[in-house]
Order: C-alpha cells, then structure tokens, then sequence
C-alpha cells in the first residue's frame, strides 16, 4: 500500500466530512456493546468553542456512549475532542461480550494530527453510570511509535481491525505510520511502519506482536 493513496484518502475524508458552516458532522451508530438487554448508540457530539459557542466553524467534535442505567439516560465521552471526524464504527475486537468502538478523529487541514481510539464498554456492577470505557487501544499522533532510523517525522496515520492471520484468536489490530526522511515531502513520505497488535487476556488490551518497515516506491 503506498502511503500518499493512504494520505490523501485521510484528507479526502476530512473534506467529506466538512460542511459549508463548519467541520462538524453527525454521526449516530448503534449496537449491543455490552450484551445486556439495551441498545447502545455512539454519538459524534459537537464541542462549541467557549471563546463563541455559536461559532459553528470553531466546533470540535468529541465522541459519546448514550446508554440506558437504572439512575436514567447517560452520556459518557470516550474520543476527543478534535476537529473533525473521520471514522466512527462498531467492531469486533475483543474476547467480552458485545462490539467495541473505533473512532478516528484529526484536526489540522492536513488530517496529520489527532488520535484513534478503540473502546470496549464494561457493565460496572453497582456504578454510576452502569458502565464505563475500557481502552483497548489508544494512539495519539502527539506520541506515535519509536521513530525508524534516518527519519525525522510521522507524517499520516491509519488503524485497522480484521483477522489479519490465523495465528491468534479473533481479530487482530494494524496501525500504520508514514515516516519521513529530511528529503520527503511530508505527502509522500520514504517508509511505511506496520505496527500489529492482538488482543491479550491477561493484560485486557491489544498488545504489539510484529512490526515490519517499508520503503515506499517513489514517483
């Protein structure tokens, strides 16, 4: 896979998701995420900025759990805020029961910089609210993985989750970096990093298990 497709897929999606008024877009998934007798929904909610909360160009968007506790109706944040949202989906990757969360939100015109998130929602036995965010696997671009030699910065990044060998159980967890030399432009950067993770029980979070570095094909 060659990283400036994988980049400008990053900023394409930045652009879709920017209307006229603003970078805020709506987004509502549903599903059982904890196998109880509810139906959960994960929301993009928009953040108003406090200097002009009525500034909709100024919003930044943030991602919430709605779910239904005995106490009521709660909203919990488990992403964000950044300013924009790129992915929000209901996944399979851990053993619990129910689906987990991934989002991926940037900020920046280029879409360089933000975190994903990947979220597993645990019932919390007499807690208020009923149940809460567990992180399976967190990525800021603030703190990407250890810089590959004669190269000087991250320049995109991207997670995928799906059975990616028959190796472990379930499915396992890619991220992606592009790494670029002092000679790059930061679109087209020399290598790709392929960092895998899989789910382990013990630690109940996806744990690195190989890393391969790529020397991307040029022009």
């Amino acid at each position: 896979m060659r990283r400036p497709a994988i980049l400008a897929a990053t900023v394409l999606a930045l652009v879709i998701a920017a209307p006229a008024s603003g970078l805020f877009r709506s987004k509502t998934v549903s599903g059982n995420l904890d196998r109880d007798a509810n139906i959960e929904k994960v929301v993009a909610e928009k953040v108003p900025d406090p200097t002009d909360p009525n500034d909709d160009t100024l919003a930044q968007t943030a991602v919430d759990v709605v779910d239904q506790c005995p106490s009521g109706e709660v909203h919990v944040r488990v992403a964000g805020p950044q300013e924009a949202l790129v992915e929000l989906k209901l996944v399979t990757a851990d053993t619990h029961p129910g689906k987990d969360i991934l989002a991926d939100l940037r900020s920046g015109a280029s879409g360089r910089v933000g975190e994903i998130d990947l979220v597993s929602w645990r019932p919390i036995n007499g807690g208020t609210p009923c149940a809460g965010p567990h992180y399976l696997f967190k990525y800021n671009s603030a703190h990407p993985t250890h810089r590959p030699p004669h190269t000087v910065a991250m320049t995109d990044f991207v997670v995928s989750v799906r059975d990616f060998t028959k190796r472990f159980r379930g499915n396992e967890l890619r991220l992606s970096e592009g790494w670029a030399t002092a000679n790059d432009a930061l679109c087209c950067p020399a290598y790709e990093k392929l960092s895998f993770y899989r789910y382990v029980k013990a630690r109940d979070r996806f744990v690195r298990y190989h890393t391969e570095l790529k020397r991307n094909r040029q022009g």
